[in-house]
């Protein structure tokens, strides 16, 4: 990462902020007004991407669910010596270490009133619920993505504007589609706004060119595309798992399915979107629409019970607060998923 390192020095510093949607501001009063700081979160999981072009996720998987501090997790990642990289992690620890835990054997004590100011507590856990979100916005981009094919006939030309050869294969299309809608988050989520001295003040961070050098970096490493995607999934894997050890939460991403599934293993297999896209693309090249569609149905009822695994995450970290419905977000995603809602709103008519 010596070229890289050297680059990100030349850039300035300002801070950034996500806003809360227009939905879900139960934890206090008007909280969509509020700007909510993010960036720490954003910035440590880049770091893990940045570890795994090289490591695997079983090598740092341990650490996750540990009670780490800035020395331990620097050490985890390999970047103690590197003081961009270290001032990230120390940053992250600002919020990190305010997160309030979670009593969980205090919930069945339904007969008991609480004590103090329960919002206070869920408060101090933003960062777990921008976390959350994140990976829940990958898995619907993923989602997107299939739908898209299945609705195109799964004939790739028509389910891109991109410039498909006839050799072009499905990996790709899935990367490059992947990419522009996270880019397209990316730039909802880090705005180029520069805000007032006081709220730079608030949570002191790298600059948003500084994120477009490394995301640039990460998307060009080595490996398949399809292990970019593994990686994005897997960074924000990471951070969900960090934060929820500090929250005291050994298994946040709970479900009520029938059928048993463990989240955090299936979402850390390397193989859980590369196996998919080989499959899918052997079925399109031998013109296999059956197989097409029993994988796009399977890996949709997939990322389904994924997503009210994390849905619940949310739930747990807001005090039982915040319900969202399994396809919907706490932060706002712009009008990336536009076309979704749209057709959402045409079936309930």
């Amino acid at each position: 990462m010596g070229d890289l390192d050297e680059k990100l020095d030349q850039y300035s510093q300002y801070e950034n902020y996500a806003i809360i949607s227009s939905k879900n501001n139960r934890l206090i009063t008007d909280q969509n007004k509020v700007f909510i700081p993010f960036r720490a979160v954003y910035e440590i999981e880049m770091l893990v991407s940045l570890y795994l072009i090289n490591y695997s996720y079983d090598s740092i998987e341990k650490g996750a669910f540990s009670m780490m501090d800035v020395n331990e997790l620097s050490n985890l990642l390999g970047i103690a010596e590197k003081s961009l990289y270290r001032n990230i992690v120390e940053r992250f620890f600002v919020s990190f270490e305010k997160i309030k835990p979670i009593r969980l054997n205090a919930r069945d004590n339904s007969d008991r009133k609480r004590m103090g100011n329960v919002n206070a507590y869920s408060e101090s856990r933003i960062p777990a619920f921008f976390a959350v979100d994140r990976l829940k916005v990958k898995f619907l981009i993923l989602k997107k993505i299939l739908t898209k094919l299945k609705e195109n006939d799964f004939i790739l030309q028509k389910m891109t504007l991109l410039q498909i050869e006839p050799d072009t294969t499905l990996e790709t299309v899935v990367f490059e589609e992947y990419y522009k809608y996270l880019t397209e988050y990316f730039n909802i989520i880090t705005p180029k706004k520069e805000f007032s001295h006081s709220k730079h003040n608030v949570l002191y961070s790298i600059g948003t060119e500084k994120l477009e050098e490394i995301r640039g970096y990460l998307s060009l490493a080595k490996n398949s595309p399809l292990n970019y995607i593994m990686r994005s999934l897997k960074s924000s894997l990471f951070v969900c798992n960090l934060i929820f050890t500090q929250m005291d939460v050994p298994d946040p991403f709970y479900h009520t399915d029938e059928t048993i599934i463990d989240i955090r293993e299936t979402i850390a297999d390397p193989q859980l979107i590369p196996s998919l896209v080989q499959e899918l693309d052997v079925a399109l090249r031998n013109k296999n629409i059956t197989m097409a569609e029993e994988l796009h149905d399977k890996f949709e009822l997939l990322v389904k019970r994924i997503l009210k695994a994390l849905s619940n995450a949310i739930t747990t970290a807001s005090n039982g607060q915040i319900h969202l419905r399994v396809e919907e977000t706490l932060y706002s995603t712009g009008s990336i998923f536009e076309n979704e809602k749209k057709r959402e709103k045409l079936d309930k008519k």
